[in-house]
């Protein structure tokens, strides 16, 4: 893998805040969970204590698994069918309280503290969203909103979360704002402001070339700023700003002193860097992008600042997935680090609240993998 020195003066120093004291250990070694169904997403109770895992089913509908942390031994407590749909991406709110998940025809919220004890409903509220292809969901810092991927929409669906929890159903949707065809990954500026969101494709252009075998040619993707205020009021003007973000954007993560977003480009291989606050005020400026791999598809920043792991997935191909370790030299300067061999199909990466275990969702391997970075 080549490796080389990216220096941009955008690239402010990216330190994240210490993680808070879990209650449960962490790992001691890297470990490998089977589950019964092909992982999508994977997110950590703040305790440490749970791993929560949203699970696209082989056949009939998705669940969502609850694995428990045994003196830093995680391990799979039970599986709980979602009451629609599939298992996408998922997302907890900023309390801890509620977990949000992605069902392709609806939005299910649950409850965590029903979700960490067995025998309880944890089912909260359904939201239902028809065909739209809900496949991904981002809460509001003050998590009086949730948004949603709607992948088959070109939309992203906003969410009154109080009207939903108090049982609104599909009324709590409250609008949509129009984005590029096919969005997925979102995540939120630093200070809360802005919400961004990647588009597989957002250009007219042919400059893409199809990723399977006999796939058509199609436009470059998008990243959008979308003003959360404004969001909440007037959701199809809430767009501030857009730049082209290459083939296939899917995932993008920000750096919590708002210079720096990350996007992994699954098309074109590669990571494309540029700075968050001068899209959010409708002038992108110079991006940057580095070579990665095959099909990159999951991001995580370590809480530390010093690396961002991308998953290096071979959607496409056949040689199976890799962990790419980006190393964050100086405020100024990144270089492509260690590779480390994984499963089939790693489709997303979160970072435990310990700040140094890596959750790999292995989608083809039906499994999550820790990895102690």
């Amino acid at each position: 893998m080549r490796t080389p020195r990216i220096v941009a003066t955008f690239l402010a120093a990216i330190v994240l805040p210490s993680a808070a004291e879990a209650a449960c250990p962490s790992p001691s070694a890297d470990q490998t969970i089977q589950l019964p169904g092909h992982p999508f997403a994977a997110e950590p109770s703040p305790d440490n204590c749970h791993l929560f895992v949203s699970l696209m089913p082989k056949s009939g509908k998705g669940s969502l698994a609850v694995l428990d942390n045994h003196a830093g031994v995680f391990q799979v407590a039970r599986v709980i069918k979602m009451p629609r749909g599939s298992g996408g991406g998922l997302t907890l709110d900023h309390r801890g309280g509620v977990l949000a998940v992605a069902a392709e025809d609806a939005v299910v919220l649950f409850d965590i503290s029903k979700l960490e004890t067995a025998d309880q409903d944890a089912v909260t509220a359904v939201i239902p969203e028809s065909e739209e292809g809900v496949i991904y969901t981002q809460f509001s810092r003050d998590d009086a909103l949730l948004f949603v991927s709607e992948e088959r929409n070109a939309s992203l669906g906003v969410i009154d979360v109080g009207a939903a929890l108090k049982g609104a159903g599909g009324r709590a949707l409250t609008g949509r704002i129009p984005v590029g065809r096919a969005p997925v990954g979102l995540t939120l500026s630093a200070d809360g402001s802005h919400l961004f969101s990647t588009s597989e494709v957002a250009s007219a252009s042919q400059d893409c070339k199809g990723e399977q075998d006999g796939a058509p040619r199609h436009g470059k993707g998008a990243v959008y700023a979308i003003d959360i205020a404004k969001a909440a009021t007037e959701p199809r003007k809430a767009v501030t700003g857009m730049i082209l973000a290459g083939c296939n954007p899917v995932r993008v993560v920000a750096s919590p002193d708002g210079h720096a977003l990350w996007v992994s480009q699954r098309g074109d291989g590669r990571l494309m860097g540029f700075d968050a606050s001068l899209l959010a005020r409708g002038t992108p400026g110079r991006a940057l992008t580095i070579e990665i791999g095959s099909s990159p598809v999951g991001l995580a920043l370590r809480p530390d600042g010093k690396q961002l792991w991308v998953a290096d997935s071979d959607r496409f191909g056949r040689e199976g997935g890799r962990l790419a370790m980006v190393e964050m030299v100086s405020p100024t300067e990144i270089k492509i680090g260690q590779s480390v061999k994984v499963g089939r199909f790693p489709r997303d990466l979160r970072f435990l609240p310990d700040g140094k275990t890596l959750v790999v969702a292995l989608f083809g391997d039906d499994a999550v993998l820790l990895h102690l970075t």
